[in-house]
């Protein structure tokens, strides 16, 4: 369980950071970014809310 939330985090974070770096050449960038920073903040807020997630594995 451990292992599949670092793993999908790191997943979403390497997302994030090539859809922020393809969107460098577009208008909407600083949307991207903010929506990216936004779903990066919840997840990391999931899981401190939870640390039982954090324990399992």
């Amino acid at each position: 369980m451990k292992i599949q939330s670092l793993t999908s985090f790191f997943l979403l974070v390497l997302l994030i950071f090539i859809v922020g770096t393809e969107a460098q050449l577009l208008d909407n960038y600083n949307t991207i970014v903010s929506s990216a920073a936004a779903i990066v903040g919840s997840s990391i807020y999931e899981t401190f809310k939870n640390p039982r997630i954090l324990r399992e594995g």
